[in-house]
Protein backbone atom coordinates (compact mmCIF):
# COMPACT_ATOMS: atom_id res chain seq x y z
CA UNK A 1 0.00 0.00 0.00
CA UNK A 2 1.34 3.41 -0.95
CA UNK A 3 2.03 6.02 1.66
CA UNK A 4 -0.21 9.02 1.04
CA UNK A 5 0.50 11.06 4.17
CA UNK A 6 2.01 14.41 3.17
CA UNK A 7 5.52 15.28 4.18
CA UNK A 8 5.57 18.18 6.63
CA UNK A 9 8.27 20.30 8.17
CA UNK A 10 8.04 22.83 10.98
CA UNK A 11 10.55 25.62 11.30
CA UNK A 12 11.37 27.33 14.57
CA UNK A 13 9.57 30.54 15.46
CA UNK A 14 11.09 33.73 14.13
CA UNK A 15 13.96 35.11 16.20
CA UNK A 16 14.69 38.69 17.23
CA UNK A 17 18.03 39.38 18.87
CA UNK A 18 20.43 42.24 19.53
CA UNK A 19 24.08 42.72 18.73
CA UNK A 20 26.57 42.84 21.57
CA UNK A 21 27.53 46.45 22.34
CA UNK A 22 29.94 47.85 19.78
CA UNK A 23 29.41 45.06 17.21
CA UNK A 24 27.35 45.04 14.02
CA UNK A 25 26.48 41.32 14.05
CA UNK A 26 25.16 38.65 16.41
CA UNK A 27 25.60 34.89 16.57
CA UNK A 28 22.24 33.14 16.48
CA UNK A 29 21.39 29.57 17.47
CA UNK A 30 18.26 27.67 16.38
CA UNK A 31 17.01 24.10 16.29
CA UNK A 32 17.21 22.58 12.80
CA UNK A 33 13.69 21.61 11.70
CA UNK A 34 12.74 17.95 11.60
CA UNK A 35 10.38 16.85 8.88
CA UNK A 36 7.58 14.55 9.91
CA UNK A 37 5.14 12.30 8.18
CA UNK A 38 5.02 8.62 7.39
CA UNK A 39 8.63 8.07 6.24
CA UNK A 40 11.95 6.68 7.31
CA UNK A 41 14.67 9.20 8.17
CA UNK A 42 17.21 7.61 5.81
CA UNK A 43 14.83 8.13 2.88
CA UNK A 44 14.64 11.88 3.42
CA UNK A 45 16.70 14.83 2.26
CA UNK A 46 16.73 18.11 4.19
CA UNK A 47 18.29 21.26 2.72
CA UNK A 48 18.51 24.92 3.47
CA UNK A 49 17.42 26.65 0.31
CA UNK A 50 18.31 30.11 1.45
CA UNK A 51 20.92 30.94 2.46
CA UNK A 52 22.21 27.75 0.90
CA UNK A 53 23.94 25.44 3.37
CA UNK A 54 23.49 27.66 6.43
CA UNK A 55 23.76 25.85 9.78
CA UNK A 56 23.38 27.00 13.36
CA UNK A 57 25.04 28.78 15.01
CA UNK A 58 25.47 31.50 12.40
CA UNK A 59 26.58 35.13 12.56
CA UNK A 60 24.07 37.58 11.09
CA UNK A 61 24.58 41.27 10.38
CA UNK A 62 22.06 43.85 11.54
CA UNK A 63 18.85 43.47 9.55
CA UNK A 64 16.22 40.88 8.73
CA UNK A 65 17.20 37.50 7.29
CA UNK A 66 14.87 34.78 6.03
CA UNK A 67 15.95 31.14 6.34
CA UNK A 68 14.15 28.62 4.15
CA UNK A 69 14.29 24.85 4.64
CA UNK A 70 13.25 22.25 2.08
CA UNK A 71 12.62 18.55 2.63
CA UNK A 72 11.99 15.83 0.07
CA UNK A 73 11.33 12.13 0.48
CA UNK A 74 12.10 9.34 -1.95
CA UNK A 75 8.60 9.58 -3.45
CA UNK A 76 9.47 13.22 -4.34
CA UNK A 77 6.99 14.67 -1.87
CA UNK A 78 8.21 18.12 -0.86
CA UNK A 79 7.74 20.42 2.10
CA UNK A 80 9.02 23.92 2.80
CA UNK A 81 9.18 26.15 5.83
CA UNK A 82 10.82 29.42 6.67
CA UNK A 83 11.50 31.73 9.59
CA UNK A 84 13.16 35.09 10.03
CA UNK A 85 16.13 36.15 12.08
CA UNK A 86 16.08 39.85 12.88
CA UNK A 87 19.23 41.37 14.35
CA UNK A 88 18.95 44.81 15.87
CA UNK A 89 21.86 47.02 16.82
CA UNK A 90 22.30 47.54 20.52
CA UNK A 91 23.67 50.92 21.42
CA UNK A 92 26.16 51.02 24.23
CA UNK A 93 24.50 53.78 26.27
CA UNK A 94 27.25 53.90 28.90
CA UNK A 95 29.97 54.30 26.26
CA UNK A 96 27.85 56.93 24.48
CA UNK A 97 27.45 58.84 27.77
CA UNK A 98 31.21 58.87 28.44
CA UNK A 99 31.99 59.98 24.88
CA UNK A 100 29.45 62.78 25.22
CA UNK A 101 30.93 63.89 28.56
CA UNK A 102 34.46 63.75 27.14
CA UNK A 103 33.42 65.78 24.09
CA UNK A 104 31.70 68.40 26.26
CA UNK A 105 34.69 68.68 28.62
CA UNK A 106 37.01 69.27 25.64
CA UNK A 107 34.75 72.03 24.39
CA UNK A 108 34.77 73.68 27.84
CA UNK A 109 38.59 73.50 28.00
CA UNK A 110 39.00 75.03 24.53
Amino acid sequence: MADVQPLRIQCPKSIVTYTPPGLDSATVFWVVPRPFGNWRWRELSLYTLYPRGITPPHSFSIGQNTITYFAEDREKRKAYCFFTVTVKGKKNIILFFFLLVAQNSRQIQD
